[in-house]
């Protein structure tokens, strides 16, 4: 069932929303069901992309059963992943298009949901409280005011709940936001840019938000993709990047993956790559 929530519309959420439509009118959902036929299709298919093995491997402490808000989810694979593996879950997310094609999805794998039509800033309006966890999924960037979405997390977790930002882009320190903004206006297409409402952060930034919404025991471990280089290298091979591009980030994979290896010898030196924004990490806190 689809519970629609009134929430403010910026002009960036508006371009997000049409460009959400244009995939939904180009048939989508007929895609999605001719790849993912079965329930057991999807969980593969979900596992078999980096995104969904980072957020597999960051909710496997979280026990099955447990209440998940599942925030900014797009078609719904991460929350019909979550579904599928016994978990309560929530998902939210602002496009109704996309909200009817998760409730179809849901009837094709026989999975239950509640859906939400509603932005993060807004969940201040949602009904139900006392989640387990919440979860942003490469989606948290896309909140025009992303601390106004932490707090509305604060107040839904119980006590000890867990909040998740997964796969969201770190900007690395030696580059201006500025400079993002533009590279995203004038070369959307190299940026992986499809339409949508795009902000930027630092690795600095993410901790201090997620600390000033009150959050505690902030940690940020390492993203898999250095552990499986190869997966991500693919993935810009299929975007046309340039091959000097490919062969400068394998190099920057190499060069971490060996400094893993070097263990308590490489540990300063990554520590320093992380607060310097050039080690893609993702964040996990706890109210």
């Amino acid at each position: 069932m689809i519970h629609r929530i009134s929430y403010a519309v910026s002009a960036g959420l508006q371009a997000e929303l049409e460009a959400h439509q244009l995939c939904i009118d180009d048939g989508a959902l007929g895609r999605f069901l001719e790849k993912y036929p079965s329930r057991e299709d999807l969980v593969a298919g979900f596992l078999a992309e980096p995104a969904g093995q980072q957020y597999a491997d960051a909710i496997r402490s979280l026990p099955a059963g447990q209440r998940i808000l599942d925030i900014g989810v797009g078609f719904g694979n991460s929350s019909l992943f979550l579904a599928a593996q016994g978990y309560a879950v929530a998902a939210v997310e602002p496009s109704e298009g996309m909200c009817e094609i998760i409730e179809k999805r849901t009837q094709k794998y026989d999975l239950e949901l509640d859906i939400y039509s509603v932005t993060g800033e807004s969940l201040d309006r949602l009904p139900v409280a006392d989640f387990d966890a919440c979860a942003f999924n490469a989606s948290f960037h896309h909140c025009d005011d992303p601390m106004a979405a932490l707090r509305n997390c604060h107040r839904l977790l119980r006590p000890g709940g867990q909040m998740f930002l997964l796969n969201e882009p770190v900007l690395q320190l030696y580059k201006s936001k500025a400079k993002f903004y533009r590279q995203l206006r004038e070369n959307p297409e190299e940026m992986g840019h499809y339409g949508g409402n795009e902000h930027i952060y630092y690795h600095h930034e993410y901790l201090r938000m997620l600390k000033d919404a009150g959050f505690r025991n902030v940690r940020c471990p390492m993203s898999p993709r250095y552990s499986k280089p190869n997966i991500y290298l693919n993935i810009l091979k299929l975007q046309h990047a340039n091959p000097r591009k490919i062969a400068l980030r394998r190099m920057y994979y190499g060069g971490v993956h060996f400094l893993t290896k070097l263990g308590p010898l490489g540990w300063p030196t990554l520590a320093a790559m992380r607060r310097l924004s050039l080690l893609q990490s993702y964040y996990l806190a706890e109210k």
